[in-house]
């Protein structure tokens, strides 16, 4: 079986640590499109590091609380580096 998931994120706090080093939370949603549907809503917190302008390497957990099709709690993480155009 397989499942497409689509996670929205908005950044509700974000805080500056150090220079160049940001930590942040916001809540979001989880979707996921699959046989059975999916809705959860969830609260991530991470640590971003910014090495150069348009580049962030971050770190993050989240929280996830699913709603729809049963009730769950699971956590999510994430290491991942972003390029902003």
């Amino acid at each position: 079986m397989a499942t497409f998931m689509l996670l929205q994120t908005i950044g509700l706090l974000k805080n500056n640590l150090a220079k160049n080093l940001d930590w942040y939370l916001g809540p979001g949603v989880n979707l996921g499109l699959g046989n059975p549907f999916a809705l959860g809503v969830r609260l991530r917190v991470g640590l971003q590091w910014i090495p150069a302008e348009h580049l962030e390497i971050f770190g993050e957990v989240a929280p996830c609380l699913w709603l729809i099709d049963a009730v769950d709690l699971n956590i999510n993480g994430a290491v991942g580096i972003r390029y902003i155009f």
